[in-house]
């Protein structure tokens, strides 16, 4: 009985995502900034989710969340990315 619960628990957390924690580590590089995460998460200003009293995001969904944002800033301004030109 307890080894179903087990792995019915590391399936959900498999597929489920990152914890706050591993948010923080993957966004910021540092597990302590959990703060942030929440407070983004709560002015829905991070696409994550909540399941029952915990949040969670997917990786790959932080990934593209990124990849949108780096290119809402590169339309925003096209000389972000460009290399300064020789003197």
């Amino acid at each position: 009985m307890l080894g179903a619960y087990l792995i019915k628990r590391v399936g959900l957390a498999l597929l489920v995502g990152l914890t706050v924690s591993a948010i923080a580590f993957f966004l910021l590089n540092d597990p302590g900034q959990r703060r942030v995460v929440y407070h983004l998460f709560e002015k829905k200003r991070l696409p994550a989710f909540r399941l029952g009293k915990r949040i969670y995001a997917r990786k790959s969904t932080l990934s593209a969340w990124i990849e949108a944002l780096e290119a809402e800033t590169n339309a925003q301004s096209p000389n972000f990315n460009k290399p300064a030109a020789p003197c």
